[in-house]
């Protein structure tokens, strides 16, 4: 996927609070899918801002992601394209 696989209890910890979170309600559920997408927002900045983008880039196709990168959307918006790809391949 090009992230580093040391990351990978981070990712697996936040599927499990986006798609498995404590709580009976949504009401309870909210603020672990809440703390797990600030998570996931700030590792993907520090990728960023390290210039790690390259490794990110794998992640999705190439038109996918310059798509995402040269339109209008936020460095939150492509956070969370990425987000949506990884969980996906953890959950699966």
């Amino acid at each position: 996927m090009g992230l580093p696989l040391s990351d990978l209890d981070i990712f697996l910890a936040v599927k499990d609070e986006i798609i498995r979170p404590p709580g009976l309600t949504m009401e309870e559920q909210a603020p672990h899918r809440k703390a797990a997408g600030e998570t996931v927002y700030a590792y993907f900045d520090a990728e960023v801002k390290s210039a790690a983008l390259s490794r990110l880039r794998t992640t999705c196709s190439g038109r996918s992601w310059r798509k995402r990168s040269t339109g209008s959307s936020s460095r939150r918006g492509s956070a969370r394209h990425l987000l949506l790809v990884i969980i996906a391949g953890l959950d699966t």
